[in-house]
């Protein structure tokens, strides 16, 4: 697990991995009694974080958008692009740590995993980002395959690095993996192929 870095330092590389290709606005959502959200600029990471940071003292449980957004709502039809494929296992539900040793032991690792305090998220970052609609069957069946919880529509948001995650029991959210591997979706998909 990545220990060196303040919280502030985990939702930052976070939101820097998913939205590097500065194609579309970071949505950030704070749920709760009353969900709120909040967009922010292409890059403009320290905004998001602290907005993020603000909520999450508050009490909120504090999530991102994986893929940009054009316009500042949270539909599928808002999503700019794909930059990232995302995997979700519930401790609950399954034992992600034999998924994720599939994956060490393969040429497709994810390029982020997050503990997330009850799960284990992971993170298939697109070198180029790819259109929403090629992006979708893709996504789809790499949750399949995984055994993931089914997260493949393209306006995900997922729990933000760096915060607490006040499902009881609380417990931080933190990046667990970040390494400079990035894929072609059709990298992906070929590799779902040979599966």
């Amino acid at each position: 697990m990545i220990v060196e870095m303040t919280a502030a330092d985990h939702s930052t590389a976070f939101l820097q991995s998913l939205h590097a290709h500065g194609r579309g606005l970071i949505e950030m959502t704070a749920l709760g009694r009353r969900a709120k959200k909040a967009w922010f600029a292409p890059g403009d990471y320290a905004g998001a974080v602290a907005w993020g940071h603000g909520a999450n003292e508050r009490g909120y449980s504090v999530c991102a958008n994986v893929n940009p957004r054009h316009a500042p709502r949270g539909r599928i039809e808002d999503t700019a692009c794909v930059t990232a494929l995302p995997l979700d296992f519930d401790f609950g539900k399954v034992d992600p740590r034999g998924v994720l040793r599939l994956f060490d032991r393969c040429s497709l690792a994810p390029s982020l995993r997050v503990r997330s305090g009850h799960g284990l998220p992971a993170y298939f970052l697109l070198r180029e980002p790819a259109a929403v609609e090629q992006a979708r069957p893709v996504a789809a069946r790499l949750c399949r395959f995984a055994g993931s919880d089914r997260i493949h529509n393209a306006n995900r948001i997922m729990r933000l690095p760096g915060t607490v995650n006040p499902k009881a029991p609380p417990a931080w959210c933190l990046l667990d993996v970040v390494s400079e591997r990035r894929y072609d979706l059709g990298e992906v998909d070929a590799w779902l192929d040979a599966q």
